[in-house]
């Protein structure tokens, strides 16, 4: 993971197209969205969309817009996510999924960095960096003739594979911490311990669901546990099930305690912030050069948190408005570099 980590310092300030390769449940969309987030594009819109939600008309339409009366139910004309996210990345989940008519229409985007809406004659230019992930080989589906291998290179410019779960089991402590790190025990309010059996059985545990089949264990644990304290028994029985040839769990398990690791959020997200180290470097030195004047904090602080609230409204500012207590007009003129003094 610290390749990991390295790769993504080295490639996140790029325009280059990647291809993030993992499981399901490796944290694919966590690299893509720290590949934005270190980026020059952070303060644009950061937007994922998953080819194997949608059907192909509708992910069509959602991707490049279309114009009023393309298709039955157009009332209205409509932008498309790569315009949405001009400016800034759109993250493609699960590439490999998307329909050959729809690779095609890909492969000009990335080729033109021009869209064209459905029902639409003229294209229009867009500046979008394109991270695309898959958890299953393309190399396979291109022999098997449902993917194209012009559009495999253009997505394929710099990989980054990740690990399963199971090829570093070392980090399972880590990552048990660090979900536990903010929840208490609802009846003492005192953090979580784990028992040393317990951590035993997560270790020789093979996670097939990867990072997220851990994160959902552990919830499901903090909230069954009778006490602060985790035992092997408040499990998943399915995960107990699978190592009980390798961990034998006794009704009457010890209390003692596995030590959980300090764990910082750099540890695991490696999303650069004003200060503090960078994954796998050194602290940053703090300096009076380095401090920025209180108007530009609160003011690189605002646009943040104004970004936040349109990513999360899907670039729509009257919603966004709406989320944030503000106007409209005020909206416009806190985006428009207005407003904070």
């Amino acid at each position: 993971m610290q390749r990991v980590f390295k790769m993504i310092e080295r490639v996140a300030d790029t325009d280059s197209t990647i291809l993030i390769l993992g499981e399901s449940g490796t944290g694919k969309e966590l690299v893509a969205r720290a590949l934005h987030f270190n980026s020059r594009r952070q303060m644009a819109p950061f937007i994922p969309i998953n080819c194997t939600a949608l059907p192909e008309n509708l992910l069509e339409s959602e991707l490049f817009g279309h114009r009023r009366g393309a298709f039955t139910g157009a009332i209205n004309d409509k932008k498309g996510l790569f315009q949405e996210a001009d400016g800034g990345t759109i993250f493609l989940d699960e590439v490999g999924s998307m329909p050959p008519m729809l690779q095609s229409r890909l492969l000009r985007v990335l080729q033109e960095r021009e869209v064209r809406r459905v029902g639409d004659n003229t294209a229009v230019s867009v500046n979008v960096r394109v991270l695309a992930a898959t958890n299953e080989p393309l190399e396979q589906r291109i022999k098997e003739g449902t993917f194209r291998e012009d559009l495999y290179y253009r997505l394929n410019v710099i990989p980054i594979p990740l690990p399963s779960l199971r090829e570093r089991k070392d980090d399972i402590p880590l990552l048990v911490a660090h979900f536990l790190r903010d929840k208490a025990h609802p009846h003492s309010n005192r953090p979580f311990q784990v028992t040393r059996k317990a951590m035993e059985v997560l270790c020789a545990h093979d996670w097939p669901g990867n990072v997220r089949e851990l994160e959902n264990a552990i919830e499901r644990a903090a909230t069954l546990a009778e006490a602060e304290i985790i035992q092997a028994a408040d499990l998943p029985p399915s995960i107990l099930e699978a190592v009980k040839s390798t961990v034998q769990v006794s009704a009457s398990e010890s209390q003692a305690t596995a030590e959980l690791p300090a764990v910082s959020e750099v540890t695991l997200y490696p999303l650069r912030t004003g200060a503090g180290p960078k994954p796998g470097g050194a602290s940053q030195q703090i300096t009076a050069d380095s401090i920025t004047p209180l108007k530009i904090f609160l003011r690189e602080q605002e646009q943040a948190h104004l970004q936040r609230a349109m990513d999360a409204c899907g670039g729509d500012k009257e919603k966004a408005a709406i989320l944030l207590g503000v106007s409209l007009a005020t909206l416009y003129r806190k985006l428009t570099g207005e407003g904070t003094e």
